[in-house]
């Protein structure tokens, strides 16, 4: 639980799949007046759907 005078990280995310998007605009907008970390879901589902070199192999 949240105990006064901890630090919170703030988690922005954005669900738009368009390159600065107006959403990604505000969110980082916010992010940069209150810290935190910024994720754009399309790029995290491009980076767990990528095939891996195993896969790449035939042998």
């Amino acid at each position: 639980m949240y105990e006064k005078g901890e630090e919170m990280n703030i988690l922005y995310i954005s669900g738009s799949p368009r390159k600065k998007s107006n959403t990604d605009i505000l969110l980082k907008l916010t992010m940069s007046i209150t810290g935190g970390e910024f994720i754009k879901l399309i790029d995290l589902y491009a980076v767990t759907t990528a095939p891996s070199e195993d896969e790449n192999t035939l042998f």
